[in-house]
């Protein structure tokens, strides 16, 4: 038997347990952020706290690259989209239920966007402060704090993290361009004159800072580089960017000329 996975008054109403926990866990809580696909899970957890606790915000957090429910819940309609693309499939949906959408127009308070850059950030923090980790779909409530999509300053919040289910790939891409982000890990470039010891001076540069080399990659037969030259980029795990600048101001008192990529 098909049973479908949030256009489903039971499948609604065992979500909506989680409601329940929430309030017997914090009776006073002023705002649950949960991840919104189809809707299923925001109309069960809704249902069950706006009769424990009416005054509660309950606000549902969806991706901006499947916007369907988003877009239905301000229209007041079903709202398709047919272009979606997100690192969160587990709530990639083209249209919420017709059961699901009246039931949010009833106990939903608000719903907002956040981006895959966001929900990448939510993941990593999740993963290095809680050490627990999230599927991009089971960190949108997460992401919608961080980002300030939504305003909970002061407030009992509780965002949702609905699910561990991601791709170990997946997993490792987020952390590192996280890391790149966050300014944890930077990459310096530059061009050296191809002979032997010219990179010894950029790797004895970088010890004396006590950075950690993670690449090198070393190109010489790149058509656009002058002969005899090669290009050289280093991918360094560093306390913060700014020691990307000290290194870079280093090399260039060097006579060797490299940037921050």
């Amino acid at each position: 038997e098909f049973v479908h996975p949030f256009n489903d008054l039971d499948i609604m109403a065992g979500q909506g347990t989680i409601g329940v926990e929430i309030f017997e866990d914090l009776s006073d809580v002023e705002v649950v952020l949960v991840p919104v696909g189809g809707g299923g899970l925001i109309s069960g957890i809704a249902t069950a706290l706006k009769k424990l606790k009416p005054d509660a915000k309950v606000i549902g957090v969806q991706p901006k690259g499947a916007p369907a429910t988003y877009l239905s819940f301000q229209e007041k309609r079903i709202v398709e989209t047919h272009e979606v693309s997100s690192i969160a499939d587990g709530v990639i949906v083209k249209k919420p239920g017709d059961l699901t959408l009246k039931i949010m127009e009833e106990v939903v308070d608000d719903m907002v966007l956040v981006d895959d850059r966001e929900i990448a950030r939510a993941m990593f923090l999740l993963l290095e402060r809680v050490k627990t980790v999230a599927e991009p779909a089971g960190a949108l409530g997460v992401a919608a704090v961080i980002s300030g999509a939504v305003d909970v300053s002061g407030k009992k919040t509780v965002p949702v993290v609905s699910g561990g289910n991601v791709d170990p790939t997946l997993l490792i891409r987020v952390l590192g361009q996280v890391l790149y982000v966050e300014g944890r890990q930077v990459r310096i470039q530059g061009i050296l004159p191809d002979k032997p010891g010219q990179l010894k001076k950029v790797i004895d540069a970088v010890a004396e800072l006590g950075l950690n080399i993670v690449e090198i990659q070393h190109e010489r037969l790149n058509p656009l580089l002058t002969p005899g030259m090669a290009l050289v980029t280093l991918g360094l795990e560093v306390p913060s960017k700014e020691y990307a600048d000290i290194l870079v101001l280093r090399l260039k008192q060097m006579g060797l000329d490299f940037r921050v990529v």
